[in-house]
């Protein structure tokens, strides 16, 4: 006697070559949109999937199993001789595996659906004939090839043309975005659990769920998905804004880089001219002079001691060769209020002539410095003043008045 306890055996090992077929063909194209825009990684998309394709499978997948095990080739046909079918089934099975993987070596987007339907329809007819096919499913099948695309292209072209003119080209373009996202996610959550409540795996029992149960279910679960998306919105809506604040109220970086490459230059040189330019301008000076009783000499020896004595101190822990190089690692708005606190502090020292600064930011430093006996790093918050049109050093290391409005 014959043995056929091998067949399913083998037919489990093609069944693994088919899944990895689905995997790079019907997968790939169900990503290749999300993955092309950019809106998902690659490596992404691959744990989406493997998530997804088999919870799909395992909780949606029965009504579809059923059709493709009994609803295209005539089962009782082969009552008296059931090894034809398992032999049929199995090349079945191959055949589409097969086809699926060339198609894929050939960059062509194919359906699983539609290969494994065929395979069984050619199986069938040479085991059997024409008679061993139901036919009146296969017609059905055959239309929903046609209708598929038709039908999915209407509605995607109608979602788009309203997304497009309701959403994308209004001003508040991103605020609509927000507004229209928890509809959306809701609506395709509640449709999802609909499906998988009231036609799901009958291993759980769930193809038996009444159809007033299963609305009300996805009812449920689509309001909390609406919370959910609404929260999240309202988020991206606040750091959205947040962020428009910050980059308004801070300059551009090209407004301060240099006037800090001219701090460093001076300091490493003990320019203490050069410091006096970059801390005030002319007309404090001056009063600044008047009010103290001292001379500009005074003043630039005061900034060129300071100078010498900061270098000191590197040379002493570095080396006499020490290196400064540095890194703008972010900014911070002082708003309004700092610049205020600013104001009143100029005002003090140098009475109204010290209330011009019309904004202030503070920077985030990374300083690195090399030398022959070490190197190291730290970080500094030097805070610049705009007085006028120019960007003065108004403190040289400054971690307390540092705005809320950070934009690194």
């Amino acid at each position: 006697m014959i043995s056929y306890t091998w067949i399913p055996y083998f037919t489990g090992v093609v069944a693994f070559i088919m899944a990895y077929g689905i995997g790079a063909n019907d997968v790939a194209n169900a990503f290749a949109t999300s993955v092309g825009a950019k809106a998902i990684t690659l490596p992404v998309a691959l744990c989406i999937a493997s998530v997804m394709e088999f919870s799909g499978a395992f909780l949606m997948g029965s009504h579809v199993t059923q059709t493709v095990a009994k609803g295209i080739i005539s089962s009782t046909l082969f009552t008296d001789d059931p090894e034809d079918l398992m032999v049929a089934e199995m090349c079945a099975l191959m055949s589409a595996a097969v086809w699926l993987i060339v198609a894929t070596m050939m960059g062509l987007p194919v359906s699983t659906t539609h290969s494994i339907i065929g395979a069984l329809v050619g199986c069938g007819l040479v085991a059997r004939g024409p008679g061993a096919i139901k036919w009146s499913k296969v017609w059905e099948i055959v239309i929903s090839w046609f209708t598929s695309p038709v039908f999915s292209g209407i509605i995607t072209y109608l979602l788009f043309l309203f997304v497009r003119n309701v959403i994308l080209r209004a001003k508040n373009s991103f605020e609509r975005a927000l507004n229209f996202f928890p509809i959306l996610v809701a609506f395709t959550f509640a449709v999802n659990i609909f499906f998988i409540i009231y036609k799901g795996s009958p291993q759980l029992k769930l193809d038996k769920t009444p159809l007033w149960l299963g609305l009300i279910i996805s009812i449920i679960a689509g309001i909390i998905m609406v919370a959910a998306a609404v929260g999240l919105a309202f988020g991206g809506l606040f750091w959205y804004q947040k962020e428009q604040k910050a980059q308004k109220a801070a300059p551009d970086s090209s407004d301060y880089a240099d006037v800090l490459s001219s701090y460093y230059t001076a300091v490493l040189s003990a320019d203490g001219q050069t410091l006096t330019q970059l801390m005030a301008p002319p007309e404090y000076w001056t009063y600044y002079m008047k009010t103290y009783s001292k001379s500009e000499d005074d003043v630039v020896e005061s900034f060129t001691e300071g100078c010498n004595n900061t270098v000191q101190e590197w040379k002493e822990t570095y080396g006499d060769d020490v290196k400064v190089t540095y890194q703008i690692q972010g900014m911070s708005s002082q708003g309004d209020a700092g610049v205020s606190e600013w104001n009143t502090d100029m005002e003090k020292m140098l009475g109204n002539e010290g209330a011009d600064i019309s904004d202030a930011v503070t920077l985030e430093v990374k300083r690195n410095f090399s030398g022959s006996n070490d190197s190291g790093t730290d970080v500094v918050y030097p805070t610049l003043g705009k007085i006028g049109e120019k960007w003065y050093i108004i403190s040289e290391d400054d971690e307390t008045l540092r705005g809320e409005d950070s934009n690194s």
